[in-house]
């Protein structure tokens, strides 16, 4: 599946509340910006960036992606173009109430 550096990677859904923030402070922003902003503030260890999944893609990307891809479903953010995004009123709604929040599975689905 994945290489041992992956467990330095968390589960998608405690990427939510990350996405969340850094959309809030940019207007519109790029999925790779997106990744690069979490990951700067994050994912600290080697181990964590460079973990990639046997296709060659980071797991960090496939994560994070995840992460939109169910943040836009729940309709916190909405995707204005291809590969961009932008948090909606319900996600800073979301975001405000959860500040210290990092989601379990359980809680994320």
């Amino acid at each position: 599946m994945t290489n041992d550096k992956s467990a330095a990677v968390p589960p998608w859904p405690f990427f939510v509340r990350p996405a969340l923030e850094v959309l809030e402070e940019h207007n519109v922003v790029s999925k790779k910006d997106i990744v690069r902003l979490i990951e700067d503030r994050y994912l600290a260890s080697p181990d964590a960036r460079s973990a990639e999944l046997p296709s060659g893609m980071k797991v960090s990307v496939h994560r994070i992606g995840w992460t939109l891809s169910h943040i836009t479903k729940a309709g916190w953010a909405v995707r204005p173009s291809k590969g961009f995004y932008t948090i909606t009123e319900a996600g800073k709604n979301w975001l405000e109430s959860n500040r210290n929040t990092n989601l379990t599975y359980t809680e994320a689905n």
